[in-house]
């Protein structure tokens, strides 16, 4: 925005300035989904009399939602710890998005599904590591009782803490 006048006298301005006073003003987006659909046609051959539906695309999702609706999904119950519940709101809130609690459960196994490989084979490299870290000395020290025993239980339960802060769950 340049003054076109002098706010004093009126005299029009001409010139440049160096140094202009900044506002920035930082929005997010709109968020819309985009629903793309799929359709196949069966059609009659006319030689034969015999009825050929068409392949859907490789590329096309299996279910009702795409990875990004997954990922979402996976990101708010597993690493933020968003209910079920809570997330049907959400993307009834910002997406206007209807996605059941049930539907939030099946999207919830479904990304479990797809690390499963993924976190079996971290928690196999964590396990072959020949050193122990000061993170996990730490561990250990706070998973000794009072008699300064080490019990495998509360260190299993402190390293599974630590790893869900970092991303991962491993199983008990």
């Amino acid at each position: 925005m340049r003054p076109e006048q002098c706010g004093q006298c009126g005299t029009l301005l001409l010139g440049e300035d160096a140094e202009p006073e900044r506002h920035q003003v930082t929005e997010i987006p709109r968020l819309t989904p985009v629903v793309t659909e799929y359709r196949r046609h069966c059609l009659w051959c006319v030689a034969c009399g015999a009825w050929t539906q068409a392949v859907w695309p490789t590329t096309m999702p299996t279910g009702s939602f795409g990875p990004r609706v997954h990922a979402t999904v996976g990101y708010l119950t597993g690493r933020v710890g968003v209910s079920q519940r809570e997330v049907h709101d959400i993307f009834m809130t910002l997406y206007q998005m209807e996605v059941s609690v049930g539907g939030v459960g099946a999207l919830e196994q479904a990304v479990s599904a797809a690390l499963a490989a993924p976190v079996a084979e971290v928690q196999q490299y964590v396990q072959r590591q020949p050193v122990i870290t000061r993170g996990i000395i730490g561990l250990i020290r706070a998973s000794a009782n009072s008699a300064g025993r080490i019990s495998s239980e509360n260190l299993w339960r402190g390293a599974n803490a630590q790893a869900r802060r970092h991303g991962l769950g491993l199983p008990y």
